[in-house]
């Protein structure tokens, strides 16, 4: 059953559905206008992922990437506000520099690269150059994908997605040297020692851990 259709935003545009529970504007005629749309969920998916791990694992770590993850909106809309930057005439309403979308995506595969490089999240010793090649790959690819999605349903400028990728970078990497300060790190600890919080990243491949942890139990 395809989506209703929803009114034109500009005379000369086609017309354009929005979709469900999104409320995503793209033109179901067009298969690059249908993945852009799908593409544009990809931050809601991320969000959820990184919620579950830091509530399945307990580590520092995650939360630490989901407070940076919520900074890093907050400054965007702080941005908007100060910018003032409209965005394409074709789609009316709120401000579009920098992209959120475009500065969540960049944060999220700066901090992930990050993560895997200098704290041992993930791919154990005999896949970890492998892995953290693979894995940040696909973040890369995925952010661009996200951030071209944005410019081509006519949400943002290029320049506005441009601007948000770089300061989705930047924070992301100022956030990331922040996490590494043992101060700040304890203190996130000691805040979160009531859902039992630990800080097992640092100089522990967390996947090898978990790995043998399970095989002694079995034992």
């Amino acid at each position: 059953m395809s989506p209703p259709p929803s009114p034109d935003f500009n005379t000369d545009s086609p017309n354009l559905a929005s979709l469900s529970l999104t409320h995503i504007s793209y033109d179901p005629t067009d298969p690059i206008s249908i993945i852009s749309a799908y593409l544009s969920l990809i931050p809601l998916f991320l969000m959820t992922a990184i919620l579950t791990t830091a509530f399945t694992t307990r580590e520092v770590e995650s939360l630490l990437f989901i407070i940076g993850q919520f900074a890093n909106e907050l400054l965007n809309n702080i941005l908007k506000r100060l910018f003032r930057s409209p965005r394409p005439t074709t789609l009316r309403g709120g401000y579009g520099m920098p992209s959120s979308h475009s500065q969540f995506v960049w944060f999220f595969a700066t901090y992930l690269v990050l993560m895997m490089t200098a704290r041992n999240v993930g791919g154990g010793k005999a896949l970890k150059g492998c892995g953290t090649a693979v894995y940040g790959g696909l973040a890369v690819v995925g952010a661009a994908g996200v951030a071209g999605s944005r410019v081509y349903l006519g949400y943002h400028t290029l320049n506005q997605v441009l601007v948000g990728g770089v300061i989705g970078v930047g924070f992301a990497v100022v956030w990331f040297g922040v996490g590494g300060v043992e101060s700040v790190r304890a203190m996130v600890v000691e805040m979160g020692s009531v859902a039992w919080v630990r800080d097992g990243c640092k100089g522990v491949d967390l996947v090898e851990e978990t790995y043998w942890g399970v095989g002694r139990k079995r034992d």
